[in-house]
């Protein structure tokens, strides 16, 4: 026997129904854009809402790293100086790895542009935009993220 398909009225009550189970699963879940063999995930700590786009090299993400909502690890880029569909298609494949080292956060919002190494335990705060690399237990903030303070390394 075939079911007949849903209408979109019986549709759109099961999404209003199960909306705030899919509201919380949307927030628990990252997304990738690209190949997922180019992450190399070694965190214990869940991507959240993440958007990880792998089209211009690889991401990886060390130890202990953790992540707010919202955060966007873009290697992807395009050639401004093409237009039409040529700007669409043209772009580099290698060379814009974004690399996290052990122990970094990133707060909620933080946009990180390839390339770019964030060091052990740097701290990039809430809707930041991370353009090249940040030096080891440093704090940044602001759009481009500049150095803002210096955490103190626990031995």
């Amino acid at each position: 026997m075939r079911e007949e398909a849903m209408t979109d009225a019986e549709f759109i009550e099961l999404v209003r129904r199960n909306a705030p189970h899919i509201a919380n699963t949307l927030l628990h879940v990252g997304r990738v854009f690209g190949d997922p063999s180019r992450i190399a995930w070694k965190s214990q700590y869940p991507p959240n809402d993440m958007l990880i786009n792998v089209s211009s090299g690889r991401v990886e993400i060390g130890k202990d790293c953790f992540f707010g909502h919202t955060v966007m690890l873009l290697t992807g880029t395009h050639d401004v100086t093409k237009f039409g569909p040529e700007r669409v298609t043209s772009y580099p494949k290698e060379g814009r790895d974004i690399i996290l080292e052990e122990g970094v956060w990133l707060a909620s919002g933080v946009v990180v542009l390839g390339p770019s190494r964030i060091g052990k335990h740097a701290v990039v705060g809430a809707g930041s935009v991370v353009r090249g690399d940040i030096e080891p237990y440093a704090i940044y903030a602001g759009n481009i993220a500049k150095k803002i303070g210096q955490t103190n390394p626990q031995i």
